[in-house]
């Protein structure tokens, strides 16, 4: 069973026919845009039709595509509480909202961007698990077949991918991190953010 992230949609079983070389699963509670994003692959990798790994692959792939767009949207929003705090160094950085935040705000957002930092780290952690049995069928199925090498380079590409985005992942947990204990002295820099709480209370 695969999840896809940010998703209802739920990869349950695929079949293969060894005789037809034709590949059947079943994805449950898809929307009309991820059932389009796996019709618009299966498409982009006709000439891999009949390998009885690519739905997984597809799969797979899409999984880490989405997971990386959501890294990209939860970056922004640490350089916006790195902005907030003053703990950066773009001098051409303009944040996505010049509102000052209190620091009862600053903290509920960068804990909450902890969470979805470790559930990115998980997704991507499933990702390199899938990509390592794929790979590992891959090596170990003895038949010959038409686009069997393309298939494996395709896989090798895409667990270099998710390794890379493993080291994006910790990069910005770390940022998220460190502003943890920005935000607690936030009220150092700007007293304008100050709350009545307490900051034993908020962060």
């Amino acid at each position: 069973m695969m999840r896809l992230y940010n998703s209802e949609a739920i990869f349950v079983a695929y079949s293969y026919n060894i005789n037809t070389r034709t590949t059947t699963g079943i994805i449950v509670r898809t929307d009309e845009a991820e059932t389009m994003a796996i019709k618009d692959s299966i498409l982009y990798y006709k000439e891999l039709a009949g390998q009885k790994l690519l739905l997984r692959a597809i799969i797979t792939e899409i999984g880490l595509k989405a997971n990386r767009e959501h890294l990209l949207d939860v970056k922004q929003d640490v350089m916006d509480i790195e902005h907030s705090t003053g703990q950066h160094t773009w001098g051409n950085y303009i944040a996505r909202d010049e509102k000052p935040k209190a620091d009862a705000e600053l903290s509920r957002m960068v804990h909450g961007l902890r969470i979805q930092i470790a559930l990115i780290n998980r997704m991507v952690e499933v990702g390199l698990i899938w990509v390592e049995l794929l790979l590992e069928s891959l090596t170990q199925d003895k038949e010959k077949s038409t686009g069997k090498k393309q298939m494996l380079e395709w896989i090798q590409n895409l667990k270099i991918q998710i390794k890379m985005t493993q080291l994006d992942v910790e990069m910005v947990a770390k940022r998220a991190e460190n502003q943890v204990g920005a935000v607690r002295n936030v009220h150092h820099f700007w007293p304008l953010f100050s709350t009545s709480e307490s900051l034993s209370k908020v962060a």
